[in-house]
């Protein structure tokens, strides 16, 4: 693996324990921080094989759900409805890239 890939996965990996541990409470962290390295071991085997482990991300799935329902929990966090508008230029810029374009060799 070239070095600069190296750094950056260290540097993610640091970055999701840093905000983890600095956000939320010893369990909570904990959970986040798992879930993050989880979905970083994803990232790094799809980048290396172009496939997804399922041994990786089948249990992120109910640890995600967990999470997500967990934060309506918290104190002081307010969840209101998402509107379509707030996700259509999220969406657009997320396809973009998988714009045919020409191939340069």
């Amino acid at each position: 693996m070239p070095p600069k890939l190296t750094l950056g996965i260290g540097l993610a990996a640091a970055a999701v324990l840093t905000a983890s541990f600095q956000l939320l409470d010893p369990l909570r962290a904990s959970i986040a921080a798992a879930l993050g390295l989880a979905m970083l071991a994803i990232t790094v085997s799809d980048l290396r094989r172009f496939i997804v482990p399922d041994v990786l991300s089948l249990p992120a799935i109910p640890a995600g759900l967990i999470a997500a329902y967990d934060v309506r929990r918290w104190p002081g966090h307010h969840v209101r409805r998402v509107r379509q508008t707030d996700v259509d230029p999220a969406a657009l810029l997320g396809g973009l890239h998988l714009w045919p374009r020409p191939r340069t060799l």
